[in-house]
């Protein structure tokens, strides 16, 4: 996970379960931040029993039990509206549209008169129809759906689980994948940070991309501000190594120029590389 918001929810959870990582994913939404859901969440994950659930009814204990007593998910919020509430099909449809498309509070305020008169039928008193309601309506704001973030933890889990047994793996895919350069900056640190070598860019050792070598990742040609995919491709066919082979008649690869020259030499890449080619010793405390 990358949001802030979720990184700090997972740091207050003890003895982290799948369960748990599924439900950190709703968590750090809107919904259930703005309705106290995830603060009481993780009060009782914590062991504090004094925070308030709502398992004082069958049904309600039945829909929150897996989430400590509270509303975090729109399946809750959709069970709880259609047989507590004896809402429609069609205007628990329209919630969960609300839900989903973050329409906000006033949108799911709307539907209170129709919640109380089901949760009267059905004999809740009006005081703890509001507690209900208020847990509800929040989630109008944005809430996820519980699907969803299975799949999002369940990729969650498969990146914990790689990057903690495959560290070099791990951070060889997330290179291969990151476009954004920023992003690849804060990537490269925290590897570095991690004790892993990042080989500079050299000639006859990088391959277009990034590669892992020996216990360490390699940069590849392809990293060299100029050098794009069809030169880095000529540079590695054509075998050039030295600056001799810039010379040399028999390796003529078209767009291969003195200005590539020039790039290469200026990068050190055709003796040893660049020692700190990302300038990462300017960001180590």
């Amino acid at each position: 996970f990358e949001g802030d918001s979720t990184k700090s929810i997972l740091r207050q959870l003890p003895n982290l379960s799948f369960e748990q990582l599924v439900a950190c994913v709703a968590l750090s939404k809107p919904g259930p931040a703005h309705s106290g859901s995830t603060t009481k969440y993780i009060a009782r994950a914590r062991g504090d029993n004094r925070i308030q659930t709502l398992n004082w009814h069958p049904i309600l204990d039945n829909v929150t039990h897996a989430t400590n007593g509270q509303i975090i998910y729109q399946e809750q919020v959709l069970r709880i509206v259609k047989e507590i509430g004896n809402l429609s099909w069609t205007d628990t449809n329209k919630i969960r549209i609300a839900m989903s498309k973050s329409q906000g509070e006033s949108i799911v305020e709307a539907y209170w008169p129709f919640f109380l008169k089901g949760a009267l039928d059905n004999g809740i008193i009006q005081k703890n129809a509001v507690v209900i309601w208020d847990n509800i309506k929040t989630m109008g704001r944005w809430g996820f759906n519980k699907s969803h973030a299975v799949s999002y933890a369940l990729l969650a889990w498969y990146s914990m689980y790689m990057k903690r047994h495959y560290q070099l793996e791990f951070y060889l895919a997330r290179l291969l994948k990151e476009s954004d350069e920023l992003k690849k900056k804060r990537l490269l640190m925290e590897i570095n940070s991690r004790g892993i070598k990042i080989l500079p860019p050299v000639l006859g050792k990088s391959k277009e991309n990034w590669h892992i070598e020996d216990g360490k990742l390699r940069t590849g040609l392809l990293e060299i501000k100029g050098i794009g995919e069809k030169i880095a491709k000529g540079l590695i066919d054509f075998h050039y190594r030295t600056r001799e082979d810039f010379a040399d008649p028999n390796k003529k690869c078209r767009g291969i120029t003195k200005r590539i020259f020039s790039v290469l030499e200026n990068t050190n890449a055709f003796e040893n590389g660049m020692e700190d080619f990302f300038n990462l010793r300017e960001y180590e405390i």
